[in-house]
């Protein structure tokens, strides 16, 4: 006995010009817009075909024999088993694709899609069932993964059919959901001359376990940051401090956060001062004794009037004096200073003084 097979694509012309096939020949399964049609003669398809009025538009897997013989249900691969997203910033999505193939044999029949895990879809797992992937032939799923918190997640893609292999085609997926920052905040907003503002990033979900390192950054040497903060665990949010030095002329300053290249910025408002030419020395004597060794010192000053202390050193002042530079002319400042230990503790203010510029 003899076998033949081919793939074709029938239109209505075709149907009536096919003249050397054997006397009988039997097409295995046919499909047609949903109709699936089971072993017929070849009149018969035509009638049928005809009569739904679907010749013109008829699509078929056509294996041919001597004595009417058919053919093994085909096999079904997919081309992966396992579908990694890797990590995914919280609110977007990110997609991948697995090919159902049929390498050979007759029609394999897809009658059940299922997806499980949380965070995961496929716009083919919607598609209309019974599905027919004919020999040779492939049929591709697109799994989405939109992650709604922190962590990693797993999940399942599990097709059903009556493929030779196997019932039931099964792959595997993972994907892992990282918080990026909603917004970045700073309590003064606007300083002029030197001084702190503390800030904060807000995450928008909580912190997986072991806490989020978040990216700090500003896009002017008038304002540092530090390089990094980290997110405790479970939590949306943490603080950290800017440091302002005095700019002559008013300018705009963005401090960024940044988590896996989505980030936010608050725009710092730094007021110019003018510059004079006094300068204030500050001197002051050590502690005569304290319980913990003094690391340094900070600095801190106010308008004359005004309880808004701003810190002046960008960092701990080892010697027991300061100049301050950044003074306006025709305006008094009030200064107090605080020690500090190796574990950055600071001590409570000193007596506070006040410096009247000319």
């Amino acid at each position: 006995m003899q076998f033949f097979h081919r793939a074709c694509r029938l239109v209505k012309s075709e149907l009536n010009t096919v003249t050397k096939l054997p006397k009988r020949i039997w097409v295995t399964r046919v499909a047609t817009k949903g109709n699936l049609f089971p072993c017929v003669s070849w009149n018969v398809l035509r009638r049928r075909a005809m009569r739904l009025g679907q010749a013109s538009a008829l699509t078929c897997t056509l294996y041919l024999c001597g004595c009417g013989g058919s053919l093994a249900t085909g096999s079904l691969v997919a081309s992966s088993t396992n579908l990694a997203f890797g990590t995914v910033a919280v609110g977007q999505s990110a997609s991948a694709t697995v090919t159902l193939q049929n390498p050979g044999g007759d029609v394999v029949q897809v009658s059940k899609i299922n997806l499980s895990g949380q965070y995961f879809s496929s716009s083919g797992s919607s598609a209309s069932l019974p599905l027919m992937i004919p020999a040779d032939s492939s049929y591709t799923l697109s799994v989405q993964f939109n992650p709604g918190a922190a962590g990693l997640t797993g999940g399942q893609l599990t097709v059903t059919s009556n493929a030779s292999n196997g019932s039931s085609s099964a792959v595997t997926l993972s994907g892992t959901g990282i918080p990026v920052p909603s917004a970045v905040n700073c309590a003064s907003g606007a300083i002029t001359g030197p001084g702190t503002d503390n800030c904060t990033v807000t995450l928008n979900a909580a912190a997986a376990s072991g806490g989020l390192t978040v990216g700090l950054s500003s896009n002017s040497a008038a304002v540092t940051v530090p390089s990094t903060v980290t997110v405790p665990e479970g939590q949306t949010s943490a603080s950290f401090t800017a440091m302002i030095v005095t700019v002559s002329v008013p300018q705009s300053v963005a401090v960024t956060a940044n988590v896996v290249g989505i980030s936010e910025s608050f725009a710092l408002q730094l007021g110019g001062v003018a510059s004079s030419s006094y300068a204030v020395d500050l001197t002051w004597e050590a502690p005569a004794s304290s319980p913990d060794p003094v690391a340094g010192y900070n600095i801190y000053r106010a308008v004359s009037g005004s309880f808004a202390y701003q810190l002046l050193n960008p960092s701990v002042n080892s010697s027991t004096s300061y100049t301050d530079t950044t003074v306006a002319d025709n305006t008094s400042y009030t200064y107090y200073i605080e020690s500090v230990d190796g574990e950055s503790n600071q001590s409570v203010p000193s007596n506070s003084f006040t410096v009247s510029i000319p």
